[in-house]
């Protein structure tokens, strides 16, 4: 008897916990986090895999019908999906003008998320860490948009960063990021670079050692004291 008024009272408390969640429409469900674009980029590759041949605009026409879709819900509230990042909490969440470029673009969306992982990642390697407004910061901006540019273009990069900085409330740190942004996008391999490069190396590889050198020799931008100043070296 006892037991059975346990297992009752264990079930009703996650009956309480899950009716919120299924009272949720397909079509009020928002892409609110990084960690949401993760399932944007899970759908795209199982459509890739069923199809090696669509082409992107298909692609995200497909992805666009999944934001609005009851499988998209399923995965927002139900994965149980737990997600790593470098950077602080804060940094996790969409701002107004990233939200509106995810649903619009979800293609891009995990693309500029895989871009975004692999720039923390080699930031990380690099540096040491994912910093504030340091050497590494200032890299981390760079490479990320040479990423972005290599995946999506130098426009669709362009607007992705400069909506990143949307809600900036501290004009020194955005002028200091849409600067490196801005440094990395006009810097960014090509692939005729790839042949000319020696040793040999890929796009990615290319654009990890023009942002460690744009770092080093002062070409990106840090804030020291209170001032924007040259990055260096220095880790």
């Amino acid at each position: 008897m006892k037991k059975n008024l346990i297992r009752i009272a264990v079930l009703t408390m996650v009956i309480t916990m899950l009716s919120p969640l299924m009272m949720v429409k397909a079509d009020e469900v928002e892409v609110e986090y990084w960690e949401d674009i993760i399932f944007i980029e899970n759908k795209m590759n199982e459509l890739l895999n069923e199809n090696p041949e669509i082409d992107d605009e298909r692609l995200n026409e497909l992805l666009i019908v999944y934001l609005k879709s009851e499988e998209f819900v399923q995965d927002k509230y139900y994965s149980g999906l737990v997600t790593f990042s470098y950077l602080p909490q804060k940094y996790q969440a969409l701002n107004s003008e990233e939200k509106k470029l995810a649903v619009a673009h979800p293609l891009q969306a995990a693309k500029v998320y895989n871009a975004s992982q692999k720039a923390e990642s080699e930031t990380k390697k690099h540096w040491g860490r994912n910093g504030l407004n340091d050497n590494s910061d200032a890299f981390r901006h760079c490479i990320w948009n040479m990423f972005m540019t290599i995946d999506i273009g130098a426009v669709a990069a362009e607007k992705w960063a400069t909506a990143h900085e949307y809600n900036s409330s501290n004009s020194l740190e955005k002028t200091m990021d849409l600067y490196n942004n801005r440094i990395g996008r006009l810097n960014t391999p090509t692939p005729q670079d790839v042949y000319t490069s020696y040793p040999i190396m890929l796009l990615p590889e290319l654009a990890v050692q023009r942002s460690l050198s744009l770092t080093k020799n002062g070409s990106l931008r840090r804030i020291v004291n209170g001032k924007i100043v040259a990055t260096n070296s220095v880790k």
